[in-house]
């Protein structure tokens, strides 16, 4: 099989408006290479597989977006209300018929060039040991 896109999603604590900035920022750039933390090293690993990621944060109904894209050789970003069709609920992704108010965090990366699908068990491995010092998540699920 090959990955087309991959979607990463938590119930941690939904995005804030300083969040927000700071994830705006990369678009920015990083004036302060020793200054990489909250959004640094993570949120730049996502341009490594994706040219145009989205995230999406927020309860049901309530959903923010900010949208990566490029023009000529600058990044930018914009924001505001999830587009229609996009579904950040736990519910949906249950596969249940239960409504679910649980704010969700998600971040839609196409890949740049499909790739083959890694073995679950290393990439299982390689979130574990990468996802450990997260203190509000209670559950993370990646699709691909």
């Amino acid at each position: 099989e090959v990955v087309s896109q991959v979607i990463y999603r938590n119930n941690g604590l939904p995005f804030r408006t300083q969040d927000w900035a700071r994830l705006r920022k990369i678009a920015e750039g990083n004036p302060d290479a020793s200054k990489v933390g909250a959004f640094g090293v993570g949120a730049y690993t996502m341009f490594s597989i994706c040219e145009e990621p989205l995230v999406v944060s927020g309860k049901k109904g309530e959903e923010e977006a900010m949208a990566f894209f490029w023009k000529g050789d600058s990044l930018w970003t914009k924001t505001g209300k999830a587009p229609d069709g996009i579904i950040n609920m736990s519910a949906t992704l249950n596969n249940s018929n239960v409504q679910d108010n649980t704010a969700w965090t998600s971040f839609m990366l196409p890949s740049r060039d499909p790739y083959p699908l890694p073995d679950l068990v290393e990439f299982a491995k390689f979130l574990t040991a990468s996802l450990t010092f997260t203190q509000c998540l209670k559950n993370i699920r990646v699709y691909v």
